[in-house]
């Protein structure tokens, strides 16, 4: 579940970018209202925006992180600012572009946080340098985005999307990897086992005296 939460993420990450990445220069030139006027480009990203956020959502539910004094409610509110990207995502494409915009970036600012905290703390499955990075690339995309600047950039900045989804393939290697088949019932012997078992009992057969 954690690595096809992370895969899907990924993709609407790159939904998203690639919506910015085919928009015309009319578009990205000035403020975050007259990107979300751009029809289809518009709507790409908005949907790319609300796939990851409800993706991340589902990554920060499985995935567990250790408690900190100064964050203990951490999981709790990282889950909040998902749903409150995934409701202002489309709020883009009205009037209110700008401010909305704004908000919707400290949402993912506070997921950057949780990133930064679970590739630290979480289980070696999850632990990583670049996710890391990620978070606090994510962090510093988001003051950018909600104190200063009012042109449009995808989620994370320029190249944010491709490198999430590098990191989102090396976490499935390392989930498929880690991966155990259920251990059998006790009692219950595999193929290999009886046909072993059975050797074992013939050659004792013959060994006994008649």
């Amino acid at each position: 579940m954690m690595a096809a939460a992370a895969a899907v993420s990924a993709v609407g990450l790159c939904l998203s970018w690639w919506g910015f990445a085919a928009a015309g220069e009319e578009c990205r030139r000035y403020g975050q209202a007259d990107f979300f006027r751009c029809g289809q480009v518009a709507g790409m990203v908005v949907i790319g925006d609300c796939i990851a956020a409800l993706a991340t959502a589902v990554l920060i539910a499985v995935t567990p992180v250790a408690t900190s004094r100064w964050l203990p409610f951490l999981p709790q509110v990282a889950l909040a600012a998902t749903a409150v990207a995934v409701v202002l995502s489309p709020l883009r494409l009205t009037d209110l572009a700008d401010m909305v915009s704004r908000a919707m970036a400290i949402a993912w600012g506070v997921v950057g946080v949780w990133l930064f905290r679970a590739s630290n703390t979480s289980g070696l499955t999850f632990r990583s340098t670049l996710g890391a990075v990620l978070g606090v690339t994510l962090v510093a995309w988001a003051l950018g985005q909600a104190l200063g600047d009012e042109r449009p950039f995808p989620i994370g900045g320029g190249l944010f999307a491709l490198v999430y989804t590098a990191w989102a393939l090396r976490l499935a290697s390392r989930v498929l990897r880690s991966w155990q088949p259920p251990s059998q019932p006790r009692g219950v012997l595999s193929g290999s086992d009886r046909r072993s078992a059975l050797r074992s009992s013939a050659t004792r057969s013959r060994g006994s005296p008649s």
